[in-house]
Formats: C-alpha cells, structure tokens, sequence
C-alpha cells in the first residue's frame, strides 16, 4: 500500500517557521496591547511569507533532490502552487492586519497607512501585492498561451525582489535591524536572483538535456508519433515517465513541453505519443526527420510501484493512455485490468499496440470503452473486484476525470493510498 508522502507539508512548514524562529530570538515579543499583536502578526505574516515566495522560486528549478523530496514532479508542481497560494495570501494579511493596528489609533492613520505612497520601499510593498494580485487572477481565471504563462511566471519572480526591497529598506523594518534575518534575507535574494537569472536570462536548466534527431514522425488523425534517436542520450528511465521537449524548428517556439515516453529502456529510440490540443502541439506538425530535439528528463514516478502489486486496475482517458502503453510492455507477472476509455474510434490511441500486448500476455486485459456507443464505466462497475482483492489503481486522463472517478473508488470504499494518479498538466 502507498503510504501518503507527509514531506511536502513539513518542508513548508519549516520554511516559513524559520525565519519567524529568528524574528523571536533575535528581539523582543511586544504584546502588550492589541495595537502591538496585530503589528506583530503582520510582520511574522510578511516574513513566512517573503520565505515561502523564495522557496517557491526554487521549486521551479525541477532539481531531482525537489523531485524526491515532494514525490515526483507532478506533485511538486501541486506543491509550487500551494506554496505560491500560502505565501500571496500571508503577504495580503500582512498589510491588512498594520492597517488594523494604525485603525486601533484612529480611523485616519489606518486610510494614511493605505493610500499611495511616494515613499519607495512602502511603494515596492504596493506593487508587489498589486502585480501579485493581477497575476494570481490572471493564471486562474484566464486562459493564456503557454509563452504567455512562462513570461508571466518570471513576472513573478521579478516582484520577488520588489518585496524584499520592500521589507529591507521600509522604515521600522525588522529585517534591517536584526542580523540574523538581514543574513537570511540576503542569501533567500541572492540565492532566488542566480535561480531566476540563470533560467530566464541565459535560458539554462538546472537538470541536464540531452542532444536527440527525429527520426521519424508519424501522424495518425490527430495523434503525432514522434521516434528520437541519439548516440548517447537517456540511459534510464522506468515505465510511466515523461520528458521535456524543445524541437529546433524555425516554425516552433523555443519552449519546452512534457510528453509522456512511449518506449521502454530495452528499445533504442525515446517514443513519445502528442495529441495535438493547442498552439504549440498543433505546430508540431512542422517536425521533419532530422530536426535536433532537446531532451530533459526523465520525470515522474507514475510507474514506480508497479512490482508492488500482483493484481491492478489501471483506468486511462484519451491521450491519458500513453504513460500505460511503457508500462504494458514491461508487465511480469503482474495481473492488470485496463479500463481505456475514448470519445471516437479515431481517437483510440495505440489500440494496436495495446491489442499485441493483451494477446501475448494472458495476464493483460484490455476493456475498451467508446462513448459514442457505450455508456461510461463507473467506480462502482469495478470497485469491488478492487476492495475484494486490494489490488492498486492508476488513473491517467483529463483532471476533471481523474478527480471524478477518483472520488467515486474512494466513495465506493478504496483506500486513497491505493490510488496512483498522474495529476500534471502546463497551461
């Protein structure tokens, strides 16, 4: 059974405890009157916070120690993005609670305190929660290409440095009067502005690719088979993992994309499976045999635990399917249900491949289900084959499916830690 990873809470925690551990031991806690609490909070709020916006920063580093440390890169994507939450919400209590205190005087000095500043540090804190905000609404309620999304995520570190600016130079600032903090605001800035300056300015990653060809590309509807070739590239990966992607093509944008790999070790080329959905996999339909690709990766732990489990259920939506075909090809002597659902036959991808493997392997059952003829499986339809036997269930495809059945195995009585999801997605 998987056990929940508790990992990723207790590094947040830590991170934003720490710098309040030095705010307390290095001047004294003034509490002695409502005015004084609320001046405190707000100034612990914006110190977790401003740690939690750098640790931030470098989870975007897609480090390996980062992957291991959270569980994998889709849930330290889902950690990025809790922390960016926790960390833009401190930072808004921060002001909304010295704005309180100044009220506790008179009504007067708390608008004082709000108004527009001209004063620069107290002008940086103002900008950096405005543009904080503006972006915060922009990610979530507005769909943007994904250069635009990239450029807004620098954005956003940039700001960064407007808050530390900010908290060192405002007047009455802590940090400036209290070494340890002036310390480890430091380091945070420098630290974060390497992070920043190496991935945006000189386009570098901190993880290293590898130089392939493409050595072929097939179309099939709306499906691009993509087949890489290189003399010494990835040497290895496991079932279910995926990669980065930057084809050297005059008509794609220089950016790099997660593709799930289709292809085990034992097989010379890296395969991967795109379904053209937006701009940028659309264009893909320019590759031609021989255009240079780089390659970042291996990424994810979707397959990870497949020797774990002697019978499992593995349910895939669309293109969801892809991280399940490496990890057919490599089953033993598991015992494997796949439940693949699709909308078209046009869109039932690698159902060859799939059919091979399900006649080779007696231990591989393959249950197809199209929507335009059949109704949809449910939780329900195969949850008790899964409670009776305790065998794990993996489920890739589209989120709002992935969140829908998973709620309903959980609701039909399957243990969550028995349910392996690969929740990633870029905008």
């Amino acid at each position: 059974m998987q056990k929940k990873n508790i990992q990723p809470s207790i590094i947040t925690f830590i991170v934003a405890l720490f710098p309040i551990t030095l705010w307390i031991v290095s001047q004294p806690l003034v509490i002695s009157s409502v005015a004084e609490v609320l001046n405190t909070l707000g100034k612990l709020c914006a110190i977790a916070g401003f740690s939690l916006f750098g640790w931030n920063i470098f989870l975007s580093t897609r480090l390996k120690i980062f992957e291991k440390l959270y569980g994998g890169l889709p849930n330290l994507y889902k950690w990025h993005h809790i922390t960016g939450s926790w960390a833009f919400m401190l930072l808004l209590i921060h002001p909304t609670l010295i704005t309180l205190r100044y009220s506790t005087i008179s009504l007067a000095q708390g608008y004082e305190f709000l108004k527009p500043s001209t004063n620069l540090p107290q002008l940086a804190g103002e900008a950096t929660l405005g543009i904080m905000y503006i972006a915060v609404l922009v990610s979530i309620y507005i769909s943007i290409k994904h250069e635009w999304f990239v450029k807004l995520q620098i954005i956003i570190g940039l700001v960064f440095f407007l808050g530390a600016y900010h908290g060192f130079y405002i007047a009455g600032s802590d940090i400036n009067q209290s070494i340890p903090l002036m310390i480890y605001g430091t380091v945070w800035v420098i630290l974060a502005l390497g992070v920043i300056g190496y991935r945006s300015i000189f386009h570098k990653s901190f993880r290293k690719r590898w130089d392939y060809n493409v050595q072929s590309a097939r179309k099939e509807n709306d499906l691009l088979k993509l087949s890489l070739s290189s003399d010494s590239g990835i040497q290895t990966y496991i079932p279910g993992q995926f990669v980065f992607i930057s084809i050297k093509n005059a008509n794609l944008p220089k950016q790099y994309h997660p593709f799930s790999l289709t292809s085990i070790e034992s097989e010379k080329n890296l395969q991967l499976g795109i379904k053209q959905l937006g701009d940028y996999t659309n264009a893909l339909s320019n590759v031609h045999e021989g255009d240079s690709v780089s390659v970042e990766g291996p990424y994810g732990e979707f397959g990870k635990d497949m020797e774990k489990y002697s019978h499992q259920i593995w349910i895939a939506g669309g293109i969801g399917i892809t991280p399940f075909i490496s990890m057919a090809k490599t089953l033993t002597n598991q015992h494997v249900d796949l439940y693949y659902s699709f909308r078209s036959e046009a869109q039932a991808y690698f159902i060859d491949v799939l059919k091979t493997i399900a006649s080779t392997k007696t231990n591989f059952h393959l249950h197809l289900i199209n929507s335009e003829k059949q109704t949809q499986f449910s939780a329900g339809s195969i949850s008790q084959k899964v409670i009776d036997s305790g065998v794990a269930v993996w489920i890739c495809g589209p989120p709002p499916m992935m969140k829908a059945i998973k709620k309903d195995f959980i609701h039909a009585g399957v243990d969550s830690n028995q349910i392996i999801t690969e929740e990633f997605s870029l905008s």
